[in-house]
């Protein structure tokens, strides 16, 4: 078997990357059932192998859902894609992490072209990453590493367990979870820098950026009818969207007790706020008051209350005819009166002079 150079070097620019005095201040509890706010801080990175001579490979860093950094291996340089990113560090840090970065995307590519010649790999290839860590507002935390190939998860890193699993259960994924539980030098490092380094920097990067990933911006809903596949039945659906952060309950009510919907879940808008969809199947001839609930943090201890309106806007529609021909009736009349007067007008003009 070829020799396979140490992934060791996949790790080195994220240990300097990460290495960074911890401080931040706990999240405030919320005020309404919500899911318990998490901050979280991503290192993504994506690899494009045409073939075994080269690589394409962009990095991308994530502090929430707001992304922070970026790093093109063609130029080495690194962006800062908010105005306190750059701050967080001085400048002779990042000149320096760019250094470490051209070696360590030298190494990387490397490897995984010698790992693809063991196992007899084809391409083009893609390689993805994912460095995770996250915690909560009483100080727990979770971190993990993963890494895909050609889109499918391939290995996983559990910090709790300090070991690597195959989450594809292939020859590829078994050899490289075998692989890199015997280069304890790489689980080691690993280790450290999902427990204690990625935190630190997750702490840090929170201090001079919260205001920015804590942005509240108010929810907008809105409640119609769509067709139902189900015979004799119709879909409520109550659209939620405009909302950051992206922790949101939206729940149906009938007659002001919670009933089971379906959900999108909570997907995002092009300017990073968020939308949900959920959706509720009811008999056509369904009696019951229903309405949309929605509890966002933007809302304080409020809640917004959307009832669905087919049956006041039932009630509705004799009133709005009732004004209409209400209104039409004035108008005749008016234009009537205004006859009249012209006919006086014209008999008047008609009469001999009084002379």
């Amino acid at each position: 078997m070829p020799s396979v150079a140490s992934p060791r070097i996949w790790l080195l620019p994220l240990v300097c990357f990460l290495c960074s005095p911890c401080g931040c201040g706990a999240q405030a509890a919320s005020p309404f059932p919500l899911p318990e706010a998490l901050y979280t801080f991503r290192l993504l990175q994506t690899a494009v192998f045409p073939n075994n001579k080269s690589a394409d490979i962009q990095g991308l860093a994530m502090l929430g859902d707001v992304e922070t950094h970026s790093l093109d291996s063609h130029t080495g340089k690194i962006k800062f894609l908010q105005p306190w990113s750059q701050s967080v560090f001085p400048a002779f840090f990042w000149a320096i992490m760019e250094s470490v970065f051209r070696t360590y995307f030298a190494g990387f590519q490397q490897t995984v072209i010698n790992i693809t010649h063991t196992l007899n790999g084809s391409y083009p290839i893609v390689v993805q990453s994912l460095l995770f860590c996250e915690t909560d507002s009483i100080g727990l935390t979770r971190a993990f590493y993963d890494a895909a190939l050609n889109g499918e998860a391939v290995v996983t890193y559990q910090a709790d367990k300090s070991m690597w699993f195959a989450l594809k259960k292939d020859k590829t994924g078994l050899y490289i979870q075998d692989f890199l539980n015997q280069d304890n030098g790489t689980t080691t490092t690993l280790h450290n820098l999902l427990t204690t380094k990625c935190i630190e920097a997750l702490h840090n990067f929170l201090q001079a950026g919260k205001a920015t990933v804590d942005r509240q911006v108010p929810p907008d809903g809105m409640v119609f009818t769509e067709k139902s596949s189900v015979p004799d039945s119709q879909l409520l659906v109550c659209r939620v969207t405009g909302f950051h952060p992206r922790q949101i309950n939206v729940s149906w009510l009938q007659d002001g007790t919670e009933v089971s919907a379906e959900s999108t879940g909570i997907l995002p808008n092009h300017d990073v706020t968020y939308q949900i969809r959920r959706s509720l199947i009811i008999k056509s001839r369904d009696t019951h008051n229903y309405a949309c609930k929605i509890q966002h943090s933007a809302l304080g201890k409020s809640a917004i209350i959307i009832p669905w309106g087919e049956k006041s806007s039932n009630k509705a529609v004799p009133a709005v005819i009732g004004i209409l021909v209400c209104v039409a009736l004035i108008i005749m009349v008016v234009l009537i009166f205004r006859w009249k007067k012209r006919r006086e007008y014209q008999g008047i003009a008609e009469r001999d002079p009084p002379y």
